[in-house]
Formats: C-alpha cells, structure tokens, sequence
C-alpha cells in the first residue's frame, strides 16, 4: 500500500510539477532547471513508499545500523554521481542541475536497492518465512497506520511548514531562497 501511494506521488509531480512549483513562487528565471531537477528526482517515489516501511521496519527492530549504511551509500553517491554529472567529470557530458537531480535519483535508488537486498536476505530474522494472503490485508496496514502515522502527521506538519516558509522566501527573489537553502542546510 505504501508502494502504490508512493506511485500516486510520483504521477501526481510529473503531472502538476509546474502548477506546484508556481504556486510556491519559485521565479521565472530558474523555474524551467526546477522542473527538470523534480521530474528527475520524482522517478525515485515509485519506491520511496516501501523504501520508507523497509527502514521504519528496520528502525522498529533496532537495525539501526543498515539504516546508517543505507545513508552512507546515499550520501557518497550523491556526492560522487553528481559532481561528475554537474560538471561532466570521467568523460560524461555535462548536465548541470539536471545533473544533480540524476546523480540524487542513482544515490537514493542504490540505498533502497542496499536495503532491499538486505530485507531479502534476512528475511526469515526479520519474520518474512513466507507472505501470505493476510498480509496483504488492508486491516493489518491499518493496525500499522495506527502506530505509525501520529510520527508520520509530526513529519509531513514540520516539512509543511518549511513549504509555506519556502514560498514566503520565494516572494522575494530566487536570490533569497539559495540563502535559506544554504543557511537551513549549515
């Protein structure tokens, strides 16, 4: 179930990538490097959903350590991939922001593929023997709803704030929002 919202997510940002991006002001001289930068990187959402229920598994059952893993992969193929993709580095051409937003998609799609295959071979520890029909039951997704969605509510409320904060920014110049962005991310 979180794999299909993830693929509603997905199509809903190849869709109204431009409405949404307008609506949060983002100026006309960088909207078009926006809209490629999150058509790009919104391919990833087609497994985000059961990228994110694999490591809040793995966090429930204190694996913590694949999480971590997980994230270094992540961060150092970011990092790598899209260096060489921005500036056209080992004979790739350059892509410029188009190029970090492959360079973040390949990175997030390894992690998941990392965590993947670590859920596969580790299945039986982790209660996977067999699936069953049950356990594609929307009831039991609901019990696991009822845990999980007051932190998903604490997540998806702070990240909206942020939203509104970002078009509030937006109202000034593009300028101000790299300063945020930069600023946040320090």
């Amino acid at each position: 179930y979180s794999g299909l919202l993830g693929v509603f997510v997905c199509v809903l940002w190849e869709i109204f990538t431009y409405p949404i991006l307008t609506f949060f002001k983002v100026d006309s001289l960088i909207i078009n490097h926006s809209i490629n930068y999150v058509k790009i990187c919104a391919i990833f959402f087609l497994v985000a959903g059961i990228d994110s229920s694999l490591n809040a598994m793995l966090q429930g059952l204190g694996k913590t350590k694949i999480i971590m893993y997980s994230g270094i992969i992540k961060v150092f193929f970011n990092i790598f991939l899209s260096w060489m993709l921005i500036f056209g580095k080992f004979g790739f051409k350059e892509y410029n922001v188009a190029g970090a937003a492959i360079g973040t998609l390949i990175s997030n799609t390894l992690a998941f593929g990392f965590v993947l295959i670590y859920c596969f071979m580790k299945r039986k520890d982790l209660g996977f023997r067999e699936f069953k029909r049950k356990d594609f039951s929307f009831m039991y997704y609901k019990k696991v709803l009822k845990v999980g969605a007051p932190a998903g509510i604490e997540y998806l409320l702070w990240n909206f704030s942020n939203l509104v904060l970002v078009r509030f920014i937006n109202e000034f110049s593009y300028i101000s929002m790299s300063i945020y962005t930069v600023t946040y991310g320090i």
